[in-house]
């Protein structure tokens, strides 16, 4: 019987072990290797790193390892038969094989200090290799054929030749997609029209991949070298395969796995290339706050991978982190990359990333919830984590709160676990507060799941209505919509919907509720809207039902936010997590107010906020003197 094989103990701090792949003319014959230990860095560290997905925690298909058995698991043994060669043999690196997986502790101290070299082993590697598994016989070869063409005329028409090269190319471009996908998607036409048919639907399915949504790869093609995509017996580089997907329009996809190729692409492009980064320092932001929302979706089997497995990335970014240790609480590990990020950034950008944990995880309310938490999604009412629709996106916003405070905290300063200080004024606390059941996620022009929201924005109305004066002199009316209506970002080009509409739609609701005894109009909304006792032609009404319905289907948005006001008079809307005496605080770094909860004389942060009036820093202090110190928890 075959003794099972034992890894030797790596010699240096900087050793790495190597595969060496030995070759055979048949296909399926077992596979058999040999490994060796070299020093990263050195000449005889000469390999290619394969990217791929274990399948499994413990391996279950024996392969010959120095002449012993090592168990490997089926993805691992598909990926060593396709890239094994006939004559030749082949150096790889791979973690599951080169790294001791056991579970003693000098395995585990091992194991800590190969992922810390993670980074710096991909991007040493003479090349990289993506193995996405064995694919589909038939559909796969078309795919890559058809996104090789699509990324070859890409490049085309971004070269500087010629005009008439460049129409030459749009001419030829369909007939040459056509001939290599006869009944594929075809040739993509306007983002808006893109990811529709089932061709585009099975191209998509090659980003279904479970490659695609694991937090290990999004490290893993970093390289200096050249990077591969395999599925099954295609083949095409990486570069090619990210830019025919793009081009194709799978970045506009609901595909998550497909939203993440442009981050993909954008943070190598930073880490290897630092200071062209430095130059767009505002993309680079973005980039980071989208890195943090794409933690929750990114699996792992092991939840310290949750940080190790972007170590690579997160260090190289700025974050002073200590060397991974799977032996610490988990607790502490998430807690002091928040606290890295924090005092990296020097703003509070990570509050912006999910709902905070459940008061009965232990987890600290300022630390996201990237283990169980959900970051922003589609643009639907779904926005879970009330961060899409009271923030102005991911891209660094000029408009701020706090007026571009930044958060006073240094590496230095002595903290107390579990506990963050911030400085921050205080714009008041909910005095009256509506919110209706939880929706889900429904699509907002889907009028019919939302019936049981019109009665909820019936009595947002009804509280905006009671009031008499607002606190920045402008119309109260018009200032609790605009609190309800904040999220110009899903506006048709961005634009906030017109006063008289936002009337029309608030007097509707009202009048619809309006029993004879109510009688009179309001004379505060100035008469806009429709009346009892007026008289409208059928184009008209008909015209006004089309408004009414276009703004309900954007409030329908916040049909899982709370509306409030705050003793102050302020109007406001966070999401439905808020209850009333919470407070509303403007925070130093944040660049929105936010909902706190007071637990003796500390708070819990709840969420982020839209406060009608203070976004643009109208009450935020001079000197940082008049700020009160906070102890979030």
């Amino acid at each position: 019987m075959t003794r099972a094989y034992q890894h030797k103990p790596l010699g240096t701090a900087s050793s790495i072990r190597v595969l060496d792949l030995l070759p055979s003319l048949n296909q399926q014959a077992p596979i058999r290797c040999n490994i060796r230990h070299v020093e990263l860095g050195s000449s005889d560290a000469r390999y290619e790193a394969l990217s791929y997905v274990w399948g499994a925690r413990k391996g279950t298909v024996p392969i010959t390892c120095d002449g012993q058995d090592l168990l490997v698991t089926p993805n691992c043994v598909a990926a060593l038969i396709r890239l094994r060669r006939s004559f030749r043999k082949r150096t790889l690196w791979i973690d599951a094989i080169c790294i001791d997986q056991g579970t003693d502790a000098a395995a585990t101290a091992e194991r800590n200090k190969q992922v810390a070299m993670m980074g710096e082993l991909y991007r040493s590697a003479q090349g990289v290799i993506v193995w996405l598994g064995p694919g589909n016989e038939e559909l796969t070869p078309r795919v890559f054929k058809y996104l090789k063409i699509l990324s070859l005329f890409k490049y085309w028409s971004m070269i500087d030749a010629p005009r008439i090269i460049r129409r030459m190319g749009k001419l030829v471009k369909p007939y040459m997609v056509s001939m290599a996908w006869p009944d594929g998607p075809g040739v993509p036409s306007k983002p808006r029209r893109r990811g529709t048919g089932p061709a585009f639907t099975n191209m998509i399915e090659t980003l279904g991949s479970e490659w695609f949504s694991r937090i290990w790869t999004m490290q893993e093609t970093i390289t200096y070298g050249k990077c591969t995509v395999m599925c099954g017996t295609s083949t095409m580089e990486w570069s090619k395969f990210t830019a025919g997907m793009r081009d194709a329009g799978a970045s506009h996809h609901s595909n998550a796995n497909a939203q993440l190729l442009y981050l993909r692409g954008r943070l190598a492009d930073e880490i290897l290339y630092p200071a062209e980064a430095e130059a767009e320092a505002d993309y680079k932001s973005m980039h980071d706050v989208q890195l943090l929302k794409a933690m929750c979706k990114l699996q792992c089997s092991i939840p310290h991978d949750k940080i190790y497995g972007l170590f690579a990335i997160l260090r190289p970014r700025g974050l002073h982190l200590p060397d991974p240790d799977y032996n610490r609480p988990l607790v502490e590990v998430l807690e002091e990359t928040t606290r890295a990020y924090v005092q990296y950034k020097k703003k509070l950008d990570i509050l912006r990333i999910t709902l905070p944990p459940d008061e009965a995880s232990g987890l600290p309310s300022w630390i996201p919830n990237w283990l169980s938490g959900q970051a922003v999604g589609q643009l639907t009412c779904s926005d879970i984590t009330g961060t899409a629709i009271v923030c102005f996106g991911e891209f660094p916003s000029h408009i701020s709160s706090c007026r571009g405070a930044l958060i006073s905290t240094t590496g230095s300063t002595p903290h107390t676990p579990g506990k963050l200080i911030v400085k921050g004024k205080r714009v008041g606390s909910i005095k009256i507060i509506s919110a209706g059941m939880y929706v889900g996620a429904q699509l907002v022009k889907e009028l019919s799941h939302f019936l049981d929201f019109i009665p909820v924005c019936r009595e947002w109305c009804r509280m905006i209505a009671s009031v008499e004066s607002y606190p920045t002199g402008e119309d109260p009316v018009l200032a609790g919509l605009r609190a309800i209506t904040n999220h110009h970002g899903f506006f048709p080009n961005g634009k906030l919907i017109d006063r008289e509409h936002l009337l029309l739609w608030h007097n509707s609701l009202l009048e619809n509720q309006r029993t004879p005894e109510d009688g009179g109009s309001d004379q505060r909304t100035g008469g806009i809207g429709s009346r009892s006792d007026h008289r409208h032609t059928a184009e008209e009404n008909l015209k006004n039902a089309e408004i009414t319905q276009i703004v309900q289907s954007y409030v329908n948005y916040k049909a899982n936010y709370a509306f409030f006001r705050l003793d102050t008079g302020y109007f406001g809307s966070a999401f439905r997590t808020s209850y009333e005496d919470d407070d509303i605080y403007l925070l130093a770094g944040l660049d929105v107010p936010c909902v706190l909860r007071r637990r003796s004389d500390e708070f819990r942060f709840v969420a982020l906020a839209h406060i009608q009036g203070v976004m643009r820093g109208g009450l935020w202090p001079e000197s940082e003197d008049d700020l009160e110190e906070l102890t979030l928890i």
